[in-house]
C-alpha cells in the first residue's frame, strides 16, 4: 500500500502542474493579446452602437451586397423583418445582415439577424428575421440594414 502511495503522489503533482500550463500568455505590460480579424491581420473595428447609429446611414460593408427591406412589422412576438439580398460581388457568398427597426422619432427600437444560403454572383434571395420581443411604439416602423457581413463560399 505504501508503494502505491509513493508512486501515486509524484504522479498527481506532475498532473496538476501540467494543468496550469494551459493559461493564456500575456503580452508585455500585462495585457492579453488583441484579437485579429481572420485573414486581414488587423484588429476588429468597434461596431457602431445601435443607439448612436443614424437612420439612413450606409450600412457597414455596404459594398458586399444590396439589401432592400420588404416587410417591417411589429407583431405580438417581435418585429418581423423581410428583405431581399443581392450579391454585388463577383464570387459566391453567404450573408448575415443586421436589420434595425426605427420608430417614427427615428429611434432604434429592435434588431434582428437575417441570413441567406450561399448566393452566386449577382443572385438574389428573400430572407427574414425576427427580434426577440415586441416593442411598444405608436406608428409604423421602418427597417434598414445596419451591417452586412458575408463570407466567400466555394
Amino acid at each position: 500500500m505504501k508503494r502505491h502511495l509513493l508512486i501515486a503522489a509524484p504522479a498527481l503533482v506532475l498532473a496538476l502542474a501540467g494543468c496550469s500550463g494551459g493559461q493564456d500568455q500575456q503580452a508585455e505590460g500585462g495585457q492579453l493579446p488583441t484579437a485579429i480579424n481572420q485573414g486581414t491581420g488587423t484588429p476588429p473595428a468597434d461596431p457602431t452602437p445601435v443607439e448612436s447609429r443614424t437612420q439612413g446611414a450606409a450600412p457597414g460593408n455596404a459594398g458586399e451586397a444590396e439589401v432592400k427591406f420588404t416587410k417591417c412589422e411589429n407583431t405580438k412576438s417581435g418585429v418581423q423583418m423581410e428583405a431581399e439580398i443581392t450579391n454585388t460581388t463577383k464570387e459566391k457568398r453567404i450573408y448575415i445582415v443586421t436589420g434595425l427597426a426605427y420608430d417614427d422619432s427615428k429611434k432604434s427600437v429592435a434588431s434582428a439577424a437575417l441570413m441567406s444560403d450561399p448566393l452566386d454572383a449577382g443572385a438574389s434571395a428573400k430572407v427574414s428575421g425576427k427580434s426577440t420581443s415586441a416593442v411598444k411604439t405608436k406608428g409604423d416602423l421602418t427597417c434598414e440594414a445596419s451591417d452586412i457581413n458575408s463570407m466567400p463560399q466555394s
